[in-house]
């Protein structure tokens, strides 16, 4: 009965920052749409508007695929799932060679910032502040790491 209520603070915390991101999530669609930003955020709208954005591109030179792969790397590192989206956006802008190494050296940029800190005093205070659930992940990854990997 004691950890039922150790916990409790915890899982509403929780449910109040899932529903923090909800709401934000939701008043950014709302923002998107009455400004009509919504419209361009279309793999159809960024067909019908390549040539800009790859005159825009060739206009910023060099620049162009550094901050693409600063936003991969950012994006890898946040684990934000936007993989698929970057992927195909940089193979649009950049064409297939560059945008595939773009792609790479963001996602790789991303994966060493969020390893580094996973090992650095940051980890420590993120494996604080999971809790029960890390430990329970660690033993599962300990105990079957083959399943773990193929899950991952």
């Amino acid at each position: 009965m004691a950890k039922a209520t150790h916990f409790a603070p915890a899982a509403k915390s929780l449910k109040l920052r899932l529903l923090a991101i909800a709401a934000a999530v939701a008043a950014i669609v709302v923002v998107l749409k009455l400004t009509g930003a919504l419209d361009y955020l279309s793999f159809a709208e960024l067909a019908r508007n390549r040539d800009w954005l790859v005159g825009r591109v060739e206009e910023l030179g060099l620049a162009a695929p550094i901050v693409f792969i600063l936003v991969y790397a950012l994006c890898t590192a946040l684990s934000l799932p936007t993989g698929l989206l970057l992927s195909t956006l940089s193979g649009f802008l950049f064409g297939t060679w560059l945008g595939g190494l773009v792609n790479v050296v963001g996602a790789t940029l991303g994966a060493t910032l969020i390893f580094l800190a996973a090992r650095t005093a940051l980890g420590d205070l993120l494996r604080a502040r999971a809790g029960p659930f890390l430990r329970k992940l660690e033993a599962g990854f300990r105990e079957d790491e083959l399943s773990y990997m193929l899950v991952l």
